[in-house]
């Protein structure tokens, strides 16, 4: 899997310009740090850089972010404060977008979610927003895993979770678009003749099954089979061990 030459980089810039100790685990993903086909290197350069941050206290982080870097936010939530951010982030799918960031001569979008909210859409799909992120290969910057809120997984252990939910998921809905729902192993777990690339396929697809610019046409068709074709490495390495449990379930 083709990494840009910016992704070794980003937690350095990251810790220089964010309150990056507050951070309790944080990705990039996107054409910025990935190769994608049909994305030339100079596009590339070009891209904004994509980011997920976890954080314990939303409130501390953006109260801090808001004295270091007032200008990532819009005029109206810096004017309101961390307790509206923190409002608005807890709304929706639980994240807080930072966009169009100007970091060190590139363009950068952060989003900030709660560790507890993060482990819980993993764990649950309570709305599968980064969830369905997270079952695509990401370029993981910081992952602390010193400390976690009680009575919740790691968020290693809510990944492995969700990993293991999106392929069994694939593979049922490959079945029943297939007319096939009669084919399942003792186990429970559905039977399907399918390749690994097809299966990467369903699996990149689930996040996008309810964005309305695919059904009004306004994203490249070919997104999904474009993603898995120049990232293969990185899904075979992030689901070998799904797809081995599952192999081991079935005998």
């Amino acid at each position: 899997m083709a990494l840009s030459s910016l992704a070794p980089s980003i937690g350095s810039i990251l810790k220089r310009n964010l309150p990056f100790d507050d951070v309790r685990w944080a990705c990039a993903y996107g054409s910025a740090v990935f190769s994608q086909k049909g994305y030339k290197e100079e596009d590339r350069k070009k891209s904004m850089v994509d980011l997920i941050v976890a954080v314990d206290d939303p409130h501390t982080f953006h109260k801090k972010n808001l004295q270091q870097n007032p200008h990532h936010y819009a005029t109206l939530m810096r004017n309101l404060g961390a307790n509206s951010i923190v409002s608005l982030q807890n709304s929706g799918a639980g994240i807080y977008y930072n966009t169009l960031v100007p970091i060190e001569d590139r363009n950068w979008k952060y989003g900030v979610i709660s560790t507890e909210r993060l482990v819980r859409d993993l764990q649950d799909w309570d709305t599968m927003y980064v969830a369905g992120r997270l079952h695509k290969p990401v370029y993981i910057i910081k992952d602390e895993k010193a400390y976690y809120p009680p009575n919740l997984p790691s968020i290693q252990e809510a990944i492995n979770k969700n990993l293991n939910s999106a392929v069994i998921v694939a593979l049922l809905l490959k079945a029943v678009e297939s007319n096939d729902l009669d084919t399942f192993s003792a186990s429970g777990n559905p039977r399907v003749d399918i390749s690994i690339p097809e299966l990467y396929e369903c699996i990149a697809a689930l996040s996008y099954r309810g964005d309305i610019r695919f059904h009004l046409r306004a994203e490249n068709k070919d997104k999904v089979k474009n993603i898995v074709k120049a990232n293969e490495e990185g899904f075979n390495k992030l689901y070998e061990p799904a797809i081995k449990k599952l192999l081991q379930e079935n005998g």
